[in-house]
């Protein structure tokens, strides 16, 4: 967050579009930076995917001049493809709309990001983790990408030195781990896919997801908050509650694509929690 709230800060963003449902994390950086949030309700639907037309027409309805866009789309892992993603860059631009756009989860579908594209689009600022997809979050190493008027910019928003020497050694031996690399993604697809089957089974909605988290959708004759608290109780397992999504409707939980065994102890416990709604 502390580089959103730079390019907040530095770029004198007014008005930002924020599509829900979303990090909660995103509209507290946005009021901090006295923001004015319009939330955009994104359409389950339609898997929660972006669509330029009607986003670009929502900011200029809104006169809003910037608009914080996350892709995977966090809650739900949805990947919009990088081509839409520059049309939309390219929409904005012509009417000096920024576009703060978040790739935390980019590492499992690297093909549809817009990094290096970024560097030569004015209007737009790339953010990247380099904790997620190596499963290192205690260190909170990210980093932005854009031109180099935007990066000026954003670094007298900056602490000195935000980056410890430890983290700086291990991130760099952690990106070059190549091998790793393409291991995790190849892996994390698999086990993505047979939760997938196996929740579909048990007659869970699972929604397209290019991350390492699937967002579900339960059956309205059951109570989530009840399956949620028996899944804990009777089974040890805590699942991601999505109560303070906001603009998601109830119903929703979410997992994150774990071990097999992990995965698989997820599915059972599943199993024999929904057979006590008859299920």
């Amino acid at each position: 967050m502390p580089l959103l709230e730079a390019a907040l800060r530095s770029l004198k963003i007014k008005r930002c579009l924020l599509p829900v449902p979303s990090f909660s994390e995103y509209r507290n950086a946005l009021e901090n930076a006295s923001v004015f949030v319009t939330p955009y309700h994104l359409s389950s639907a339609e898997d929660f995917r972006y669509v330029p037309d009607t986003i670009l027409n929502t900011l200029l309805e809104h006169s809003c001049d910037a608009i914080l866009l996350a892709n995977p789309q966090n809650p739900s892992g949805a990947i919009c493809d990088a081509d839409c993603m520059q049309r939309l860059v390219k929409m904005a631009a012509q009417h000096s709309i920024t576009v703060l756009l978040d790739e935390a989860f980019i590492d499992y579908c690297p093909a549809m990001s817009l990094t290096q594209w970024s560097i030569q689009q004015a209007n737009v600022i790339v953010f990247r983790s380099v904790t997620k997809f190596f499963a290192i979050p205690g260190l909170r190493v990210a980093y932005a990408v854009s031109p180099s008027s935007n990066i000026d910019a954003m670094n007298r928003f900056i602490a000195p030195w935000p980056i410890a020497s430890f983290a700086s050694d291990a991130i760099y031996t952690a990106l070059r781990d190549e091998v790793y690399v393409e291991k995790s993604r190849l892996t994390n697809d698999r086990r993505r896919l047979w939760l997938e089957q196996e929740l579909a089974r048990l007659k869970i909605v699972t929604y397209p997801s290019g991350a390492n988290f699937l967002l579900l959708r339960v059956s309205s004759k059951i109570d989530v908050n009840l399956l949620w608290e028996n899944l804990v109780v009777e089974e040890q397992i805590v699942l991601r509650s999505c109560a303070n999504f906001e603009g998601l409707e109830s119903g929703h939980l979410r997992i994150a694509v774990r071990s097999e065994l992990e995965n698989e102890r997820l599915i059972r416990g599943l199993e024999r929690v929904l057979a006590n709604f008859g299920g």
